[in-house]
Parts: C-alpha cells; structure tokens; sequence
C-alpha cells in the first residue's frame, strides 16, 4: 500500500492479496508499481484489471465496508461481482434476471456521472419485475427458495418459512439432516399455520398462490444490494413498487451480462475482495485508464 501510495496512487480498496488503486495526477504507469511492489515483497504481483467504475458495498448488518461485497465494471466489458445475489444458488431465478437486467442498464455508463443518470432506469426494471409478481405474470418455479438448514427440527423456536418446510417434509416421514438444504415457495408468510406459511418445493402441485408482498419485498432486497450506497433501501423500494401508474417500460430488457471467472493462477484460485480502506460505499470516476485491481 505504501509502495503504491509513493507512485502517486490512492488505495481505494485492499484485503490480504489484493488492492483496488486509483491514479492521482501524476502517477506512474501500473508496471513500475506491480514491479516494485514484487521487488519488495518477493511475490507475484499481477494486474487483473482495469475498471471504468466500481462500487463498493456495506456490510449488510454493520453497514461498514465489507470484505466481498462490490460489483464494478472492466474496460473489457464484463462485471466483477461479490457478494451480490446474482453469485447466490439460493436466490429465485427471476431475482438473479432482475439483477442482472438492472446490471445491465448500469453497464451503460462509463463514468461515475453517467453510472448516476441510470439509476433510475435499474430501479424501474426491479418496478417492472414487481409488476410482473403482481400480474402473476411469472411462472410458479421461478419462486422456489432454497434454504439451508442449522439445525434439527426440535431445535427451532421460531416459525420461519424454513422450519414450516421442514415441519411439512416431516409430515411425509422426510428427515431433513443439519446443513442439509430444503425447497420451497411462499405463500403466506404472515401465517402461524405452517401449512398454510410455506409449500415444499417437491410438494408443489401448479396451482398453489405465492404471497405476492413478500417476493416483492425479497426483489427490493436485492436492489438495495446495488442501490443502497445511494439511498435505495428495502422499504424505500417497495414503496416504489406499491404505484406503479407512471413505469415507462412494460418488459424487463434483455441485458445478459458478462461475468469475469475467478482468477486462477499456478492452478490455485485466488480469493477476491476488500475491506473498506476509504468509506466503502461509493462509485469511483477514475481517470484514463480506469481503477485498476492488483
């Protein structure tokens, strides 16, 4: 960091093995940085990439920078994501579609200026997606959550979603072992009757109803995800969703995005992320050349 710092950079992102740096006026080319950093430490320094912008998210809990949790987009084109639900198997499909297609209208901007003026185009995509929940416009499929378990049935205290699963699955003599996951679709959450809370997945019989709010409010989750270091929470969100008199599109874009695959080196993969080194919760307009990430 220091090396990087004498070469006119400014750490704008680091963790163990690897560093987010940002050029001041006047900084050196990346390779004499890389290669005195190498000189000194006797590592391997590579350059991954360069980025037109990057975001980095809080933790969710402490709201802090966190280590894995960013998105940014390189010069090539494709997304670097941590952190984020579309990385995650347990998300409902169309959440995933909806991030991405969000992504994909972030994917527009080259600079943290224009990044600014899409925002509110990625917010009416997640609108349209609400619309679609409220239309019943999506199929019964695409709402099957997958939740790990922690422990024993016996041991649950609380009614969730995931323990009226398991209570359903042990109905039919199924036993659901600790860390073992199971499957299923909302349909009243509000719900004290577990029968009636959740219907397991393998269960399902196509004509079951979803509780409409709750996906919604699970959509307007993960747009707070990306939207949050800008003032998007959950409830503001959902608030957004409740009119939806004024939305300009009717369909989700297609916007498949690109994703860059983990880093492999020497046949070992090399674990990503950083910790909020600067506030941790902004985009970077960076100079020519972009952020680049080492």
């Amino acid at each position: 960091m220091e090396i990087s710092e004498s070469h006119n950079y400014d750490v704008v992102h680091g963790i163990v093995d690897s560093m987010w740096l940002r050029a001041r006026d006047g900084a050196d080319a990346i390779r004499p940085v890389i290669d005195h950093i190498a000189a000194a430490t006797g590592l391997t320094i590579e350059l991954e990439g360069r980025y037109k912008w990057i975001a980095f998210l809080p933790c969710k809990t402490t709201g802090v920078g966190a280590l894995n949790r960013y998105y940014g987009l390189l010069e090539n084109g494709e997304f670097k994501l941590r952190g984020i639900e579309l990385r995650r198997h347990d998300t409902p499909p169309f959440i995933n579609a909806a991030q991405e297609a969000m992504l994909g209208v972030l994917s527009e901007a080259t600079t943290a200026a224009e990044f600014h003026e899409r925002i509110p185009k990625a917010v009416d995509v997640l609108r349209v997606v609400a619309k679609r929940i409220l239309d019943n416009a999506i199929p019964l499929r695409e709402f099957v959550l997958t939740k790990s378990t922690t422990k024993a049935l016996e041991e649950y205290v609380v009614l969730t979603a995931t323990v009226a699963a398991l209570k359903q699955l042990k109905d039919r003599a199924f036993t659901v072992e600790p860390g073992e996951s199971v499957r299923y679709v909302v349909t009243d959450m509000k719900s004290r009757d577990y029968a009636a809370k959740v219907k397991v997945a393998e269960f399902l019989e196509g004509s079951e109803r979803v509780d409409k709010w709750e996906y919604i409010r699970l959509l307007c989750r993960s747009g707070q995800t990306l939207l949050a270091p800008f003032g998007y929470t959950e409830e503001r969100l959902v608030g957004l969703c409740r009119d939806l008199s004024d939305l300009s599109i009717d369909h989700v874009p297609e916007a498949a995005i690109a994703v860059a695959e983990d880093y492999i080196s020497h046949g070992k993969s090399r674990a990503k992320g950083g910790v909020g080194y600067q506030k941790a919760w902004r985009v970077e307009n960076l100079p020519e050349g972009g952020p680049a990430e080492t």
